[in-house]
C-alpha cells in the first residue's frame, strides 16, 4: 500500500473511496468503513444496502420524476438452494413520485416466512407444491405523501 501513498491526493481519494471502498470522504476527512466481509454478522443490525436505483423521467415537467429503489435486507429464512430455486431474497422496495408539488412514497417489504406466522387466508400460495409448501411471502406496505 506504500505505492498508493506516493500518488497525488485526488488519486488516493478515488482509490480508497471508489475502488477499495475502505473509506468515505466527509467534511475533508477520510473515515474508515467497517469491513463487512470480516464482520458479516453486523448486516442484521445496521443499515440496509441499496441494490438498485431506477429513475423514470417523462420529459414533461408537469408530471415530475419517479424513483424506484430496492434495498437488501437479511433473509429471515435461509435455504441452501434458494438461488437454485430462483426465489428472490427478502427486500424493501420503495417508489417515490414527484407530482403536483407533492412527493408520494410507497414502501413495500417482502419477507419469506413460514405460513404458521402469516394470515392463513392466503393459502394456497405460489409455493403450494414442492419443498417450500410451508412458506409464503409476507408483504408489508404503507404509503404517504408530503
Amino acid at each position: 500500500m506504500k505505492f498508493i501513498e506516493a500518488l497525488p491526493d485526488d488519486l488516493i481519494l478515488t482509490i480508497y473511496t471508489k475502488f477499495l471502498k475502505r473509506y468515505r470522504f466527509c467534511n475533508g476527512q477520510l473515515i474508515k468503513l467497517i469491513d463487512m466481509n470480516k464482520y458479516s454478522f453486523l448486516e442484521n443490525y445496521i443499515g440496509h444496502r441499496i441494490l438498485s436505483i431506477i429513475v423514470f423521467s417523462t420529459g414533461d415537467s408537469d408530471i415530475g420524476k419517479k424513483y424506484s429503489i430496492t434495498y437488501k435486507v437479511p433473509n429471515l429464512n435461509q435455504f441452501p438452494n434458494r438461488s437454485d430455486l430462483r426465489i428472490d431474497n427478502d427486500m424493501i422496495y420503495m417508489e417515490i413520485k414527484e407530482e403536483d408539488n407533492l412527493i408520494h412514497y410507497e414502501v413495500l417489504r417482502f419477507r419469506l416466512k413460514q405460513i404458521d406466522f402469516l394470515n392463513k387466508e392466503k393459502i394456497p400460495s405460489m409455493y403450494h407444491k414442492g419443498g417450500l409448501k410451508d412458506y409464503d411471502w409476507e408483504v408489508t406496505s404503507y404509503c404517504y405523501s408530503l
